[in-house]
């Protein structure tokens, strides 16, 4: 424990216990109490002397307070006098090569020189690396700041999730999340509604926002937090376990359609069982050639998904792959370089992972080649054999392969009146 005095001790109980609980920050619910509550004038935290940072932050944000900003974003980043064991202080997060992150952003408390003020407490900060802060998180708050103007308020409830093995940075051991959550709630009557994100803490910026969405159950199993406990149990329940986008300014590509209908007729028990992935030219989920092929950084980048590992052969060798399944239905195989060390690449299976290109699995060589031959093609080999191999047109990493019924003998392409009518039935990207 840092050191602290009876006076910061107090004044910390006077803060926790009467200021700002006038502005319904804590109106929901309080999600564990495991830590030192502060209640202030924009946003409420659990402040946690093990990680250095909150476990939870939660506020209310309304229209009004944000077309009525009447303060200037400060960037005076400082010790919290108020946090009874002492917060990170800023030589904590010097050279250590990530962002100080806001969990209640600056830009949500602008309506108030104090609120702006408090926003920059280390107590509301949290190690972030650059390329998601400055990305896709601040992507979504600008997200939710436009939800705000459409639903004229909504309570906002984030913070980190840390593994076990978390690094850590400078002098008071300030743990570096693995993963961030974002909760929105809509409380209005009678349309009350939510949405709820996982992100991981590095760059995701090729994979839209819908990717990360789960339900509030999933960010509880991980968290062991309670949300939203204040909420009658049976309204609870349902805002918990459902999530749905058409509610939400979200894009829903089209090959989920049929499975929407599915989650809104109740037939399937909540939206984070939905795929939503999206291949393109750069990859997907962040992975390039220097991704590591291990268990443990496949379940980094596919949290939400069963990471299953298994064996394949070419030429007679055998070596090891994860299958990412969704519901025992494989969804994409990655495999390793020669040595094991790094992804070589990625099989998509799944009709469900989109194709920023446009072709998707099922699709027909004509539809995509028109009545052309590809020159870039080539008849399969080993494991292969049978189908046909073509570079995807505008990439240079993505390769399509085709399937359909010819007699031919193996290693010779089809005539091209045969090859028209094919399938799609596999896209494999290579870094």
């Amino acid at each position: 424990m840092k050191n602290s005095s009876f006076v910061i001790f107090f004044f910390s109980l006077l803060t926790t216990s009467f200021l700002g609980w006038s502005r319904d920050n804590l109106d929901l619910g309080i999600p564990s109490q495991n830590g030192q509550l502060v209640d202030r004038t924009g946003y409420a935290l659990l402040y946690s002397e093990v990680y250095e940072q909150p476990l939870w932050v939660s506020y209310k944000l309304t229209k009004d307070e944000i077309q009525n900003k009447v303060s200037k974003r400060t960037n005076n980043y400082r010790l919290d006098p108020y946090i009874e064991t002492g917060s990170a202080v800023l030589s904590d997060y010097k050279g250590s090569g990530y962002d100080r992150g806001h969990l209640a952003p600056a830009a949500d408390m602008a309506w108030s020189d104090k609120s702006m003020s408090e926003s920059f407490f280390l107590s509301n900060i949290s190690p972030q690396v650059s390329s998601f802060n400055r990305g896709i998180w601040r992507v979504l708050e600008e997200k939710i700041r436009k939800w705000v103007l459409e639903e004229e308020e909504l309570y906002i409830i984030t913070g980190p999730i840390i593994q076990p093995n978390h690094n850590t940075i400078g002098l008071h051991k300030v743990a570096v999340p693995h993963w961030y959550y974002k909760i929105i709630i809509d409380n209005y009557q009678p349309e009350v509604k939510a949405v709820a994100f996982i992100i991981p803490n590095r760059n995701t910026n090729n994979n839209p926002l819908s990717s990360f969405v789960v339900s509030i159950d999933q960010i509880e199993k991980k968290t062991n937090l309670d949300f939203l406990s204040r909420m009658p149990e049976k309204l609870q329940h349902v805002i918990e376990s459902k999530v749905n986008l058409s509610e939400w300014d979200l894009p829903v590509f089209q090959s989920d359609k049929v499975e929407m209908d599915k989650i809104e007729q109740g037939s399937i028990l909540s939206a984070n069982q939905r795929i939503v992935l999206s291949i393109s030219e750069k990859g997907l989920a962040g992975i390039d050639s220097k991704t590591e092929f291990s268990k443990d950084k496949i379940r980094e980048l596919f949290p939400n998904f069963d990471i299953v590992e298994d064996v394949s052969s070419t030429e007679g060798e055998e070596f090891p792959i994860f299958r990412i399944k969704r519901d025992g239905q494989d969804i994409l195989v990655i495999n390793p370089t020669n040595d094991h060390q790094y992804i070589f690449s990625i099989q998509i299976k799944s009709k469900n992972v989109a194709n920023e290109l446009g072709p998707k699995l099922g699709s027909s060589y004509y539809q995509i080649y028109s009545d052309q031959t590809n020159k870039n093609c080539f008849p399969g080999v080993e494991e292969l054999s049978g189908k046909v191999i073509c570079s995807a047109l505008r990439s240079k990493r993505l390769m399509y392969i085709f399937s359909g019924p010819w007699s031919g003998p193996d290693g010779v392409l089809p005539p091209i009146e045969t090859l028209q009518s094919w399938k799609l039935v596999e896209i494999v990207w290579k870094p």
